[in-house]
């Protein structure tokens, strides 16, 4: 009903939902985070070694701001995956009590 309202065209009668076990292309997304994160990472610590003691000149803004953004970049990756995980299962086992006061 809701997709007609909006202007959508019904699924095809072929196409079954999977609510029970959905398709995740979650480690795809953190394989791709990773591998990008870790090459960018060495390519600017390897641009800021060679200007500073290779070529012995002082750094610009611009190495600063490579360097802090890929630190803001990886802070977030990092929050992102290890406290978004950990307030999901703060809010599943928020709803997993077991009430013992019965006997």
């Amino acid at each position: 009903m809701l997709a007609h309202l909006l202007g959508m065209p019904p699924p095809h009668p072929d196409i079954v939902p999977n609510f029970e076990d959905p398709y995740s292309q979650r480690y795809l997304i953190v394989l791709t985070t990773a591998i990008t994160l870790t090459v960018s990472t060495l390519l600017v610590l390897v641009r800021t070694y060679t200007k500073r003691f290779i070529h012995k000149a002082g750094l610009g803004w611009d190495d600063c701001e490579s360097l802090f953004l890929v630190g803001g970049v990886l802070g977030r990756v990092i929050a992102d995956e290890y406290l978004v995980d950990l307030s999901v299962l703060a809010w599943v086992s928020r709803d997993i009590v077991v009430d013992v006061s019965d006997g």
